[in-house]
């Protein structure tokens, strides 16, 4: 199952810049994160059992009774074999560990995906994945891993998990653990256990009231990627306003230094992250 990545996007990070003062904002995302590294809990586990009932326990407190686990994904947002793996093994962890909770069977699920698809072409994945968790009156379980050191980085269900290396897991790999991460080196936050970059030194992006070209306010997105070291680098624009107001943004954010992001060993490294910089005459 493939995702397109605007209806999952980790976080935007929103700067209303003006003659005088820079305000940062939150903007609403799929998993409510916001322009800002926060020390995160990270759960260390060494089986799908632990794993299950760390979750399980997330899970009781919101009363959750019944639940449907979706083949996880990889760091660049794709499904691959492994990604169905893991979430089978979820599903099917020993010894009970969900408790009173419910596991939709993932054959079933396979089905009802497969039903979907040819009844609704056209809708989006993020909307069918709801039909489906609807249509089994349970909570959808969406699940994604990137490599870590001697095992995998796993966010799921507002949990941060490292998963230990098993020699069933290594089996199961189709490619060496290293080479799991994207092709490029650059990861998305908020996929996998990575972490969100926290804009450190942000000053004001300079323009003059004219490049608003008489409108009381213009945007412009930008796509950064921020390495490991906390630059600003590889900065394309997504939405743009006009050629000076992009420049103009494009200018402040090489400028800008951040904390880079981390894996859930707490290595820093580079991520993609959309910026949206609202410029202001008022």
């Amino acid at each position: 199952m493939s995702r397109t990545l605007p209806s999952h996007v980790a976080c935007i990070a929103r700067f209303a810049a003006a003659l005088s003062a820079i305000l940062i904002l939150a903007l609403p995302a799929a998993r409510k994160a916001s322009f800002a590294q926060t020390d995160r809990p990270v759960i260390k586990v060494d089986g799908f059992a632990a794993l299950a009932q760390q979750l399980a326990a997330n899970l009781n407190k919101r009363k959750v009774k019944r639940i449907v686990i979706v083949d996880f994904e990889d760091p660049i947002r794709r499904v691959d074999d492994f990604g169905v793996w893991l979430a089978d093994q979820l599903a099917a962890a020993s010894g009970n560990p969900w408790g009173p909770i419910e596991v939709v069977d993932r054959k079933q699920i396979a089905a009802k995906w497969e039903q979907l698809r040819i009844a609704e072409p056209y809708t989006i994945e993020p909307d069918r994945r709801q039909h489906m968790a609807k249509a089994f009156g349970a909570t959808l379980i969406e699940g994604s891993y990137s490599p870590a050191a001697n095992g995998i980085g796993l966010q799921l269900s507002g949990l941060i998990v490292k998963l230990a290396m098993s020699d069933e897991m290594k089996a199961h790999l189709t490619k060496p653990l290293e080479s799991l991460g994207p092709g490029d080196g650059v990861f998305t936050p908020g996929v996998g256990g990575i972490s969100i970059p926290a804009c450190l030194y942000c000053p004001n992006p300079s323009f003059g009231p004219g490049e608003l070209k008489g409108q009381s306010q213009g945007t412009v997105l930008l796509m950064v990627v921020v390495d490991a070291n906390g630059s600003a680098g590889d900065i394309t624009v997504k939405k743009e306003f006009s050629r000076e107001l992009d420049q103009d943004a494009i200018n402040a954010v090489k400028r800008w230094r951040f904390k880079s992001a981390t894996d859930v060993d707490g290595k820093p490294v580079a991520t993609r992250t959309p910026v949206e910089i609202v410029f202001s005459g008022r």
